[in-house]
């Protein structure tokens, strides 16, 4: 179906719903089967009113799985999708505009209800919802993004709405809001614009935040919220993801990076040190490699967004010297897996390659090398080990190709080829931009691009560099050019020294004749 059709669909039907909330069962049944129907996994829709993530999932999924939406977040156990017997579901996290107001409201909530989001997650397939809306001995995380921070003195209640389904699951019958599935994780003295909720069960979810109360006999003063909202402060909680027993979703994983990289590309925006930067990187590697290791055979993976493309695989054993694992508008990666292989000692292994818009503004400037192209990545990793391939000298090198536009003032004897360094010193990672091991080989120039052919004998991050002052030369010709020239300045000084003593010392040389 048309996009702008099914738009207009959702648009003209919640505004139906307004005027007879009988229906809205009807509504969102039919939604939740959509969303879940083949062909939709992997994908991120914005239907305006209607906003959903769909992914396809290994059963039974073998860590907790992470669903991200427009800054909001819901954690499934891996018990719940146990309850979807044999079948292989999907998972989508859904948002609902301007509907909260359609539900009934319990007798014990306030009816003085906040028109914030309603989200929910949903597994199963178009013809069969799994049937786990009746149980209530999962422990859900909830975690919602609000407009705004809450005070210290605020309060937030969280929702969900119990909903009775029919016998096969596929229809919603009835259903209120109600605080007693959920309960939040703090209550007050929260001091940041999320609001988490522990959930007991599968439900739809929304958040009901308190007005502001005003301490006793003291004026109101605004708190100064204590969350960090900096770029780098994103780049943390994003970060942390790694020490939780979870696997995301790869759809979920390029929403979330392309939430942070939208951030950090407005204009106002503060560029990552190369700290964060290297932090950023390493987590999104390591996710993926997390979402590779549920692949089983030669299979991949790809999912495109506004600043990434992003692309996870096992791969076995090949006959080719080289494999090309992405291929955007002509930026491509090779690698020679059957070295890769041989190299660790492997029969197949986990791949993740992500080829990365702008990265500007999240790698830091830097004084010898101005980036000029897209950053295309590789790491490799046995099960779900992320393996060190940045030291490694590979015989058959990895080919990178990348395209230029022929807008870009430059000169050929100023692009080199170039990687990013990425090291990690008694846990701080930091990161700079190096030739090492890479060279350019070959560039072909077209009416308004140009493309530049790279060989690297390891793998990282990759990107055309621009290098004014390099004159093509590689970082060890560099470091041999510094060399001869201290060698040079201090024979010359030594000669000086020489000349004066030699002067000093035959006083036939002061002569004016001579």
């Amino acid at each position: 179906m048309n996009k702008t059709i099914l738009e207009e669909i959702v648009i003209n039907t919640i505004m139906e719903l307004q005027r007879d909330t009988s229906q809205v069962y009807t509504f969102l049944s039919a939604v939740e089967r959509v969303v879940l129907s083949e062909g939709l996994e992997n994908k991120s829709y914005n239907l305006g009113l209607v906003e959903f993530n769909a992914s396809s999932v290994t059963h039974p999924p073998q860590n907790n799985t992470e669903l991200f939406l427009g800054g909001h977040r819901i954690q499934l156990p891996q018990e719940l999708f146990q309850a979807c017997g044999n079948a292989t579901p999907n998972v989508a996290i859904i948002s609902y505009k301007n509907i909260t107001g359609l539900v009934p409201i319990g007798t014990d909530i306030s009816k003085d209800l906040n028109d914030y989001e309603v989200i929910s997650a949903v597994l199963g397939s178009s013809e069969n919802v799994c049937p786990v809306y009746s149980q209530n001995n999962y422990t859900i995380v909830v975690d919602f993004s609000l407009d705004k921070n809450l005070e210290e003195n605020q309060k937030y209640t969280c929702l969900a709405w119990e909903t009775t389904r029919s016998e096969n699951s596929n229809s919603i019958t009835n259903g209120s809001w109600s605080n007693e599935t959920c309960s939040p994780v703090t209550k007050g003295n929260n001091h940041s614009g999320r609001a988490r909720c522990n959930c007991n069960r599968l439900a739809y979810y929304t958040v009901q935040v308190a007005p502001l109360s005003k301490p006793t006999g003291s004026p109101h003063t605004d708190d100064t919220a204590t969350e960090d909202n900096s770029p780098g402060g994103s780049v943390s909680e994003f970060s942390k993801l790694l020490d939780s027993n979870t696997t995301i979703p790869l759809a979920n994983l390029s929403n979330v990076v392309d939430d942070i990289l939208k951030d950090l590309s407005m204009e106002d925006a503060e560029p990552l040190d190369s700290s964060f930067a290297a932090l950023f990187l390493s987590t999104v590697d390591q996710l993926g490699l997390r979402i590779a290791t549920t692949l089983k055979g030669n299979t991949s993976i790809t999912i495109s967004s506004e600043f990434t493309v992003m692309s996870v695989a096992n791969v076995q054993d090949t006959s080719s010297q080289q494999t090309e694992l992405i291929d955007v508008d002509m930026n491509a990666i090779q690698l020679p897996v059957s070295e890769l292989l041989t190299l660790y000692n492997l029969t197949s292994m986990s791949a993740v390659t992500i080829f990365y818009q702008n990265l500007s503004n999240v790698i830091p400037k830097d004084r010898d090398f101005e980036l000029i192209s897209p950053v295309v990545s590789s790491a490799i990793g046995n099960k779900d080990t992320l393996l060190d391939t940045q030291s490694i000298n590979l015989r058959n090198p990895v080919k990178i190709s990348f395209a230029i536009s022929n807008r870009i003032q430059k000169k050929d004897d100023d692009i080199v080829c170039g990687f990013l360094k990425i090291s990690k010193e008694n846990g701080t990672y930091n990161s700079s931009w190096s030739t090492t091991g890479c060279r350019r080989y070959q560039q072909v120039h077209y009416e308004t691009t140009s493309t530049y052919l790279c060989e690297c004998d390891h793998l990282t991050h990759f990107a055309i560099l621009l290098s004014p002052n390099s004159g093509f030369l590689s970082e060890e010709d560099a470091v041999r050019l510094q060399i001869i020239g201290a060698l040079g300045t201090a024979i010359s000084a030594l000669a000086m020294v020489v000349t004066l003593i030699v002067f000093c010392c035959i006083k036939k040389l002061w002569s004016t004749r001579t």
